[in-house]
């Protein structure tokens, strides 16, 4: 994780804004007990007097929710030039973790991104979740749900970002504009073909890496 991190801080200026480090895994089990991994990635990296803390138990969306997070810490909180340091990733080291049967064949990849509210990057307009608490075990759903899983995880997912495209003012909650750029949990290319039919978005990202490593900062709109 620290090479895509080190990436976004290599900058002094910007090491010496960042407030909050978040560290957003995909799985909850990333290191021994004894160790906060958010904690490591902050001393390693140099920024000592940033906040570090993790976000977990929701899988593949955890890095969504960790730039929704910091934007609102950096909105109660925050001084102007403020930022927050998201990084995501861990090792698939199980085989449990490795496949996730009908969905995703994990591998390892991590990813960092700062988020700030005046910088220049890409606006964050809207954030949208939805949650199935029947599907809360994950990877260790029974063998009879893990079909069940599958078959309504793209349907559901084109739902939410319906919905985010409406609360962002980008059209109603039914359609989707052409153009639209595309960010959603980094699940697998199968599973981002068949919502990109659901929705009718189309994007030339798939078949290549994803997400997009360019550590272009991520800036939440204030309300």
């Amino acid at each position: 994780m620290l090479p895509a991190a080190r990436r976004v801080v290599a900058d002094e200026s910007t090491a010496s804004r960042v407030r909050q480090v978040l560290y957003a895994p995909t799985t909850q089990a990333v290191t021994p007990a004894h160790v906060d991994p958010a904690r490591e990635i902050r001393d390693r990296l140099g920024p000592h007097r940033a906040e570090a803390f993790g976000l977990s138990h929701q899988n593949c969306a955890s890095g969504m929710a960790a730039v929704d997070v910091a934007g609102e810490l950096l909105r109660a909180e925050g001084r102007p030039g403020d930022c927050a340091l998201v990084v995501t990733g861990e090792q698939a080291f199980s085989p449990k973790i490795q496949l996730i049967e009908d969905v995703a064949i994990m591998g390892d990849a991590a990813a960092a991104c700062p988020v700030t509210l005046d910088g220049a990057g890409d606006a964050v307009r809207s954030y949208v979740t939805s949650s199935m608490g029947e599907f809360s075990a994950m990877m260790l759903l029974e063998e009879e749900r893990s079909p069940r899983f599958s078959e309504v995880y793209a349907p559901e997912l084109a739902k939410v970002m319906r919905r985010a495209v409406a609360a962002a003012g980008l059209g109603g909650a039914g359609s989707v504009p052409k153009g639209l750029r595309r960010l959603g949990p980094s699940v697998s290319t199968p599973i981002w073909e068949r919502v990109s039919f659901a929705t009718r978005i189309w994007s030339t990202t798939l078949g290549r890496f994803w997400p997009l490593h360019r550590p272009s900062p991520m800036r939440p709109e204030s309300n």
